[in-house]
């Protein structure tokens, strides 16, 4: 898919009467599709979206925080029928997505949704650990020696 197709999926999701969780799950599945399309020609095995997307941007050299922050409320919408999401951070979770899109394809955003993203960006949320309740962790390997594993959360 080219990124003129892709951003005119876009807008056809963000401009539809649908419910922002339905937004959502059209929107988390078509990066999943792009995903997949850029790393099919891979050796990797990637385990899910959050490996793909890891991998893609660490290969173009993209900050991934917003879009993790995309694909994490994503996932909620999918995942629990009863979360309703705020516009707020939909618009902020669109504006991610849209500038993914836009350094994976090399197109730039159509003016007609750009014009619907906010300006600035807002202050990412803190990540909050609690040992107690979750019994899993997932990380990204940065390197390792023969004693350690250096990982990131």
């Amino acid at each position: 898919m080219s990124g003129n197709e892709l951003f005119d999926e876009i807008i056809s999701y963000h401009t539809s009467d649908l419910s922002l969780r339905e937004k959502y799950i059209r929107l988390y599945a078509l990066l999943d599709r792009l995903c997949k399309q850029l790393t099919q020609a891979d050796e990797a095995d990637f385990s899910n979206l959050f490996s793909r997307l890891h991998y893609l941007c660490e290969r173009q050299h993209i900050p991934s925080k917003a879009i993790e922050v995309f694909r994490i409320h994503a996932r909620r919408a999918q995942q629990d029928a009863t979360i309703s999401p705020a516009e707020e951070d939909y618009r902020y979770d669109l504006k991610a997505l849209c500038e993914l899109v836009a350094r994976l394809s090399e197109d730039n955003i159509p003016p007609r949704l750009a014009a619907d993203l906010p300006a600035q960006w807002r202050s990412l949320p803190a990540s909050h650990y609690q040992s107690e309740v979750r019994k899993r962790m997932r990380v990204v390997v940065s390197r390792w020696d023969a004693e350690y594993i250096y990982v990131y959360d």
